[in-house]
């Protein structure tokens, strides 16, 4: 998956939208990386990161849509691991944006994120 060119972020201003899959560090140089990821039942996985922070994330709502029908095969499913880059990931390349998982656990939003140091992003 090619990943767009990176963009600043200045905190307090709009950003423009997500990159692929709804994945923000490009904006502002990133923020916590996953650690751990574990299958979850149903289309759920959970997630562990560097600053601490794990919590459930229910991806059922992406299953069979395209190049998510993947997933149909749960033994796919179940074969997340943790990708070089920090990012839950699967056979074949398909990824997903810790970024956004981030949020989705946090129910933080960017702007708040952004508005803290790197590293001092615990939930």
């Amino acid at each position: 998956m090619q990943r767009p060119p990176a963009r600043r972020f200045t905190p307090g201003a709009t950003p423009d939208p997500p990159g692929p899959l709804g994945c923000y560090a490009v904006h502002f140089g990133g923020m916590e990386r996953v650690v751990a990821v574990k299958p979850q039942s149903g289309y759920a996985i959970w997630l562990e990161y560097t600053d601490g922070t794990e919590g459930v994330v229910d991806l059922s709502d992406l299953v069979g849509r395209g190049v998510f029908s993947s997933w149909n095969d749960r033994e796919v499913f179940e074969a997340v691991r943790v990708g070089e880059s920090g990012a839950p990931e699967w056979p074949g390349g398909l990824d997903l944006c810790p970024d956004a998982l981030y949020m989705e656990i946090t129910g933080k939003s960017l702007a708040e994120l952004a508005a803290k140091p790197k590293g001092a992003m615990s939930a």
